[in-house]
């Protein structure tokens, strides 16, 4: 009984220890912004030129259970986003409002940026390109008081709020109907949203993140079947993650696929249409890192409701030989 004890305390041991190099890296990596494996279905947050490209208004709402399994530590992610497209002085422009709220232990951020872009068609196989920009506010809380009587003297034992900067973001993005292409970047004026600001201490401060996205509908013999792969890069300059996807989307209504996440995750997805214009996805990710010995994995879930605006008819010039 002895033994069995001692087993299991060694286990224990192990597992705390482990948790305690994971929680490291994920203090490591505050400087980036979680990489989402529906990314390709949630432009408008990374990249506000995408603001106006589609023909509907869309309605997104995203989140995410990072680190399955671990109870009031693992991170939590939500956002979402309102584009709506519209004509102006005989211009197609786009606009809308993402938000965001990331959960990571005792930490809460909020972020709402409005986001505005001006699109324009191109020669270049009838596409359209769009410059966007999006400006709101980050702010960042925490609840020392949760941590139930730590000894740390740096750390505060009552909960901080107001820590808030000003949060700017730019990107272009060009569209057809068979390829997307986006670069942007977010957070452009650096800030610190941590509690040891007071000390003059720029532990996590909020990075400039850069991105570039990319996807291809590729028709195959079967007209009932598209494959549709995609990628992200994202970066802050320190740290860079790339994520690749295929789906493979049945009668425009169902698709299913796969994400790899390089040194981090593969990713089994599963989405369908509901009902016209309404699509529902769901993934789970098997952590390839170490995280895999602590965690069960990372669930994320999406809704996109889109549909058609009555846009005012930008007005076209026509030649008449009345007049020529």
């Amino acid at each position: 009984m002895k033994l069995i004890g001692n087993i299991a305390v060694n286990l224990n041991l192990a597992k705390i220890a482990t948790l305690v190099i994971c929680l490291g890296l994920l203090m490591n990596i505050r400087g980036q912004d979680p990489m989402f494996t529906h990314h390709m279905f949630n432009r408008a947050v990374i990249n506000p030129a995408y603001a106006g490209s589609s023909e509907l208004m869309e309605i997104s709402m995203l989140a995410r259970n990072q680190w399955w399994g671990w109870s009031g530590v693992a991170p939590r992610y939500l956002n979402g986003s309102v584009t709506l497209p519209f004509n102006l002085f005989g211009m197609s422009h786009g606009a809308g409002l993402v938000f965001n709220n990331d959960k990571f232990g005792v930490n809460n951020d909020i972020g709402a940026k409005l986001i505005y872009a001006f699109q324009r068609k191109t020669a270049i196989s009838e596409g359209t390109l769009g410059f966007g920009l999006s400006a709101g506010f980050n702010s960042s809380s925490f609840d020392g008081a949760a941590l139930n009587g730590g000894n740390d003297p740096l750390v505060p034992s009552q909960k901080l709020t107001g820590m808030t900067i000003f949060d700017m973001g730019v990107g272009v993005y060009y569209k057809t109907e068979k390829i997307y292409f986006g670069l942007s970047s977010s957070h452009i004026f650096t800030g610190v949203r941590d509690y040891r600001v007071a000390l003059g201490k720029d532990v996590l401060p909020l990075r400039p993140q850069y991105y570039a996205m990319a996807g291809y509908s590729y028709q195959l013999p079967n007209p009932m079947l598209v494959i549709i792969p995609s990628f992200l890069i994202q970066s802050d300059g320190k740290m860079t993650s790339l994520s690749f996807n295929t789906n493979l989307l049945y009668n425009n209504r169902v698709w299913g696929g796969v994400s790899y996440n390089a040194g981090s995750a593969v990713s089994a997805l599963f989405g369908l249409e509901l009902m016209p214009g309404i699509k529902f996805g769901i993934s789970y990710d098997y952590d390839t890192s170490i995280l895999n010995k602590v965690s069960n994995g990372s669930v994320e879930v999406f809704v996109l409701y889109g549909f058609k605006l009555k846009k005012e008819k930008i007005p076209q010039k026509y030649k008449s030989l009345r007049y020529l």
